[in-house]
């Protein structure tokens, strides 16, 4: 999702701009992030740790953001999860000697629900990000005033004034 060859292009860049090297996974909040900041930032993205080592050596860039959801998720859950979380339909059969005989038959809807929590949480703070994002911005400028539209009682006396000439 991100090009390989991600470094600063020199002939497009502004050396005017600090620039920022975006870490994250999660390609919708990076394509987010970089269209918020690269009117004031040169950018560049990388997907994983690995290629934002590479890029912040090749780079130097003057700041870094990297896993930007996961902390706020991790704080509004407060660590919970219900990754273990199943309904047993037939246990293990366990032989004297411990080994399985038939293995446990469960449904496991823990991940489901961290899968929901986590949407519901991301979502939630995606929302809050894009309504900070546009209080920002400059506000549109106000349509001037319609011109006034005259009352009717005013046309019929600019009506009788017409015909009295």
């Amino acid at each position: 999702q991100t090009d390989p060859n991600n470094s600063i292009d020199k002939e497009a860049s502004n050396f005017n701009k600090k620039t920022i090297l975006i870490v994250e996974d999660n390609y919708d909040l990076q394509s987010f992030l970089k269209e918020l900041l690269i009117s004031q930032y040169n950018i560049i993205l990388a997907e994983n740790g690995e290629e934002g080592y590479y890029y912040a050596k090749s780079n130097l860039p003057d700041l870094i953001l990297s896993d930007i959801m996961m902390p706020i998720v991790g704080q509004f859950t407060g660590g919970i999860d219900f990754s273990n979380l199943k309904l047993v339909l037939s246990p293990a059969v366990v032989d004297v000697e411990g080994a399985i005989i038939s293995a446990e038959n469960a449904i496991m809807y823990g991940n489901w629900v961290n899968s929901i929590i986590n949407l519901i949480i991301v979502g939630f703070v995606l929302f809050m990000i894009v309504k900070a994002y546009n209080k920002t911005k400059k506000p549109l400028e106000k349509a001037t005033a319609a011109p006034a539209v005259p009352t009717q009682e005013e046309l019929l006396t600019e009506i009788r004034d017409l015909l009295k000439k």
